[in-house]
């Protein structure tokens, strides 16, 4: 599906085409990009922001990201990272800069 989206997206004349995939690495889709994307942030302000988004305990966040490729290992295969920090506006200004 991923490849017919992108086939249908390049025939209409589309620049560039860009998928959200959490686990990108652990799935083995970076096979499918031409280009990887990390968007990453401290391990406690991940922490925080997945506790407040899924409503879940730090210990349950915590046991499913111990399931996850370490961030440190996802940092050595992607071609870009991005720290996302700050703003959501700051991020997505890093995002335009990267020489893509």
């Amino acid at each position: 599906e991923w490849q017919v989206f992108c086939r249908q997206h390049e025939a209409l004349g589309t620049e560039a085409v860009v998928m959200e995939c959490a686990l990108l690495f652990e799935s083995g889709f970076q096979n499918q990009a031409d280009v990887s994307i990390l968007v990453t942030a401290p391990a406690d302000l991940r922490l925080q922001r997945v506790t407040a988004r899924d409503g879940i305990t730090p210990d349950r966040a915590r046991s499913i990201m111990a399931l996850q490729m370490p961030e440190e290992e996802k940092m050595r295969r992607a071609d870009h990272i991005l720290y996302n920090i700050r703003t959501r506006e700051e991020l997505l200004q890093a995002f335009h800069a990267l020489p893509l």
